[in-house]
């Protein structure tokens, strides 16, 4: 998973456990579970590294459908 942890900083963490946990706030965000900001609070990170770390992991910080973006697109 990511090298971050929510213990602040990369590799903090040799057993693991704070990155599972981030993991699953990565996850439970993915699933709009969790917005942008309390998944970033929860990971003990502001919002613009979690948006980072999303993109570093290949994690979509926005999730459309094709439908939903003729949609947004259409609103004028």
């Amino acid at each position: 998973m990511a090298a971050w942890s929510s213990a602040g900083g990369y590799g903090k963490a040799p057993d693991g456990g704070d990155q599972l946990f981030d993991a699953g706030v990565v996850k439970l965000f993915e699933l709009h579970r969790l917005s942008i900001g309390k998944a970033a609070e929860f990971c003990g990170m502001g919002k613009v590294r979690f948006l980072f770390e999303l993109g570093r992991l290949q994690v979509p910080a926005i999730n459309l459908d094709d439908d939903q973006i003729a949609d947004e697109l259409n609103d004028d």
